[in-house]
């Protein structure tokens, strides 16, 4: 079973409900670490954190003066090796 999930998120939700509560079951109940990428003009940075896992500053990112393989290296280089399977 995969334990880590990437979310490239505009940070506006708008279908299917809250993103956050979905996110809580797959933290709490299978153990989920959840990294979230914001991407546009008008990310809401408070539902990235509330879908991120903790510490925040390791699992929220904001695609502003990096390129995407930059922030991709990034976030590869804080979590590589504590996930079983890590590949991107």
């Amino acid at each position: 079973m995969f334990d880590y999930v990437l979310l490239l998120y505009s940070g506006q939700s708008n279908m299917g409900g809250p993103p956050a509560r979905e996110a809580e079951l797959l933290k709490s109940d299978f153990g989920v670490d959840i990294t979230c990428i914001g991407i546009g003009d008008e990310v809401d940075r408070s539902e990235l954190n509330a879908i991120a896992s903790d510490p925040k500053e390791d699992h929220v990112f904001l695609l502003e003066s990096q390129t995407l393989s930059e922030l991709l290296a990034t976030v590869r280089s804080k979590e590589a090796g504590k996930h079983e399977y890590f590949v991107f």
